[in-house]
């Protein structure tokens, strides 16, 4: 029997209580703020009137959570902090 991948601890729905380039009253606008990882790797956001959808990986890079996602044709390495 193949060995399971054991579920990242990021799958699931968080709230999004801070962001550096908006006010925090802005962030709450239509919906409550979050960002949502699948575990197969997608996922989505909403902050304020701004939604998309991701491709995307979590991980722990140098001891601290991360989100690779791609932008163009770069990986981008974004720190998680989950205090």
């Amino acid at each position: 029997m193949a060995k399971s991948k054991p579920k990242s601890p990021f799958t699931g729905r968080w709230r999004i209580v801070s962001m550096s380039a908006w006010e925090d009253d802005y962030l709450d606008e239509e919906v409550q703020a979050f960002i949502e990882f699948e575990e197969k790797g997608s996922g989505s956001f909403q902050s304020g009137y701004v939604q998309g959808l991701m491709d995307c990986r979590t991980t722990i890079r140098e001891g601290k959570p991360t989100l690779l996602a791609r932008r163009d044709r770069f990986l981008v390495h974004v720190p998680i902090d989950v205090a």
